[in-house]
């Protein structure tokens, strides 16, 4: 993984003539670096380098802890590329798809500032409606972007995850850096902690990732992502089970994926709804929870529950 990670940060080109750059946060990117979104504080100035799309792969699949299972033939993606697995994981789950008339995934193609929110739609977690944006230059955002990924995109700027570059311009059609994506990373999942304390209440949207297996008595303001390596990055510990105890969510639950190697334990948890993301099966021990609806990612998933649950098929 270190390797992986000195040759993305060896082979990115440093932004010397495109703006301002967001400053890097030592407090953001303290939280990254136990992900392996980066390597240290003392990397900071690399992450100003512009982002491209094998590199938009690396980060979308260490940040959701996205299994790294899926093998293909991609014709400008040689199975050497040190992105490889990677760029598969994101196509074949449908994140970054491949272009249908070639066939090529365009690895070394930059990103556009107005182009994130699309690769996070996955997960469809919740934007506030669009409200007044003082921004003078919206109507500069591609003319090639459908209706809903305009609305998507001011949603996202609605909601502060992506800020002006200076004043009241956004320049949505410049190619956006690495350290301004992991700042909006940051503002879409401000929670990402190792361990969960009691009787806390979370403002924002809170991502469980597989260094922590367990929440109790707690409040989030937002949705809870519980990223796909929770259990498979636990499968060999004999309790393999993650426990939701005392919890309310004020919106969805994402499982993203899951396993039959471990059960998920939910105990007392109140949420909107609660959604599979994936084709893998899960096992849900509900114990005094309540939800509106169970809605699975995919015609293939499936449910095995100790309750009677809604489920609605997309």
């Amino acid at each position: 993984m270190k390797k992986l990670l000195a040759i993305l940060l060896a082979t990115l080109t440093i932004v010397l003539s495109c703006g301002i750059v967001f400053a890097a946060n030592n407090t953001t990117f303290s939280i990254w670096t136990e992900n392996n979104i980066y390597v240290g504080d003392e990397e900071t100035s690399n992450l100003a380098s512009k982002l491209n799309r094998e590199n938009l792969a690396y980060i979308i699949v260490e940040a959701f802890d996205i299994e790294t299972k899926y093998r293909m033939d991609i014709q400008d993606v040689p199975k050497e590329n040190p992105f490889y697995e990677y760029i598969c994981a994101v196509v074949a789950i449908g994140i970054m798809p491949l272009d249908e008339g070639t066939n090529k995934f365009f690895p070394k193609e930059y990103v556009k500032r107005e182009e994130i929110p699309q690769y996070f739609k996955f997960l469809d977690i919740s934007y506030p409606a669009v409200g007044e944006l003082p921004f003078k230059d919206l109507d500069s955002i591609s003319s090639n972007m459908s209706e809903e990924d305009k609305d998507l995109f001011k949603r996202f700027i609605t909601a502060g995850y992506l800020q002006p570059v200076s004043g009241n311009y956004l320049l949505p059609t410049r190619i956006v850096t690495i350290t301004e994506t992991i700042n909006m990373l940051n503002k879409m999942f401000p929670n990402v902690p190792n361990k969960a304390f009691k009787n806390t209440i979370y403002d924002g949207h809170f991502l469980l990732k597989g260094s922590n297996t367990y929440l109790s008595d707690i409040e989030i303001t937002g949705d809870l992502v519980i990223t796909e390596g929770i259990i498979l990055k636990n499968k060999n510990f004999a309790n393999n089970e993650v426990s939701i105890d005392n919890v309310k969510v004020h919106g969805n639950i994402y499982i993203m994926n899951g396993s039959l190697l471990g059960k998920f334990s939910m105990n007392n948890v109140q949420a909107e709804n609660i959604v599979v993301v994936g084709e893998e099966p899960i096992i849900i021990s509900f114990e005094n929870c309540k939800f509106e609806k169970l809605n699975l990612g995919s015609s293939l998933g499936n449910i095995v529950s100790d309750k009677e649950i809604i489920i609605e098929r997309d």
